[in-house]
């Protein structure tokens, strides 16, 4: 996921906490807005938020980098008019990828932010 599609200041999480829907499974939590207006950019845009509380900065960071992994994976399922914030949680630490992967494939699946794989 390219830095110019990141969520970044805070403004813009605050908008998407307070206005946006959520949902959350054991591992993330994701807030999510549809834009109902054109947008400039051809993609969506996600913030991805790990807090002090799981780890030290070396695993949040390894955090963050599985979930735009995973992320990359479902780009061209998530429509482009999404805004959405990803929060880690502490289930998602000690899992293997398979799991985490899953983890972030139930929680878009079931936001309704992409659709399931044979359906």
């Amino acid at each position: 996921m390219k830095k110019f599609l990141r969520i970044k200041q805070n403004e813009e999480f605050q908008v998407i906490l307070k206005n946006g829907k959520y949902f959350a499974n054991r591992q993330f939590v994701v807030y999510y807005i549809v834009e109902k207006e054109k947008i400039d950019i051809n993609h969506f845009l996600c913030g991805i938020s790990v807090g002090k509380k799981l780890g030290h900065a070396v695993l949040r960071n390894h955090i963050k980098r599985k979930i735009r992994a995973c992320l990359n994976n479902y780009k061209k399922q998530i429509p482009a008019n999404i805004r959405m914030i990803i929060m880690a949680r502490k289930g998602c630490i000690n899992i293997s990828h398979e799991q985490f992967e899953k983890g972030i494939y139930h929680l878009l699946v079931n936001a309704e932010i992409i659709r399931r794989i044979g359906s």
